[in-house]
């Protein structure tokens, strides 16, 4: 059951990363903290360690405000 938590508790980070809370706001901090263990390639999360889905959903983040973490994930992709 362990590896079930640690998947519990990376996909929530991103969840309230992503997501506003009742107060309009998001928190990346555990995102930012698990920045050095997601696998990348290249520099590039997106598609490696990080996964969006739909598809169509990754043209909305990074377009708020409240995603100023998101670049950090994208070195080697344009700007959306």
């Amino acid at each position: 059951m362990m590896g079930l938590q640690i998947a519990d508790a990376v996909a929530s980070s991103f969840f309230v990363a992503l997501e506003r809370s009742g107060y309009g706001f998001t928190e990346d901090r555990y995102v930012r903290m698990m920045k050095n263990i997601i696998y990348k390639h290249k520099g590039d999360y997106l598609g490696y360690g990080i996964k969006i889905f739909p598809s169509d959903a990754e043209k909305l983040v990074g377009v708020d405000q409240l995603h100023e973490w998101y670049p950090h994930f994208t070195k080697n992709r344009p700007p959306a």
